[in-house]
């Protein structure tokens, strides 16, 4: 993916197409992907031509991808750190741990990193290209090895089981993360002393005991 962000630009430093991203991003977690236009990214970009978003990215699914992908990247590298402290006594617990901890890391990424979890969750479920397809598209080879490592302990599912559980998985994580956070927001008593570390955990747990069930 061309590099159109630095690790802390600052906004008069940022390209036309870092521009149009930031501002998709934000508008995709407050208004939902399907209800924000072309058009409005273009506005809010400070792009005199309202066709600036087509002209640089072709389409809204290529917007998609682009955050999806430069928001993943991150995630992926922190996983891969991560896989190399496992050894070969750390249970499924652990190794979700692994999945999940990098995720919820970027609600502490102020570049964009809370809407990305915002507008990820809308895509677990989306009418069009969902989470899935984006990382059979676009995969975090992380996850790859994880998912290898997990296999000794999901050998009792069946492929179709094996499926239809990585997509409760996906909407527990992705969900799970965007609740928190707007709970948090609206400072709602749910979530009153509940940290990070504690989302984490109870991610990590539940999902173990979805993925071990019989």
């Amino acid at each position: 993916m061309e590099a159109i962000f630095n690790s802390k630009p600052e906004k008069s430093e940022l390209s036309a197409k870092a521009v149009i991203v930031r501002s998709a991003e934000e508008l995709f977690a407050e208004k939902g992907i399907e209800a924000t236009s072309l058009r409005e990214i273009a506005v809010k970009a400070g792009q005199k031509n309202t066709n600036a978003v087509q002209y640089h990215f072709g389409s809204k699914e290529q917007l998609v991808r682009v955050i999806w992908q430069r928001h993943s990247q991150s995630i992926d590298r922190h996983r891969a750190l991560l896989l190399e402290t496992l050894d070969d006594k750390d249970d499924i617990r652990r190794l979700i741990e692994v999945i999940v901890q990098p995720v919820i890391a970027k609600m502490n990424d102020p570049d964009g990193g809370v809407e990305f979890i915002l507008i990820m969750s809308q895509l677990v479920s989306s009418p069009g290209e969902t989470l899935l397809q984006l990382h059979e598209m676009l995969p975090e080879r992380s996850v790859v090895k994880v998912m290898k490592y997990l296999a000794k302990y999901t050998r009792h599912l069946s492929e179709t089981d094996m499926q239809t559980r990585v997509l409760f998985v996906l909407g527990i994580i992705f969900h799970g993360i965007a609740d928190y956070i707007r709970l948090r927001k609206s400072g709602s008593k749910l979530v009153e002393g509940v940290t990070p570390d504690d989302l984490s955990r109870n991610l990590a747990t539940t999902i173990s005991a979805i993925l071990s069930a019989r």
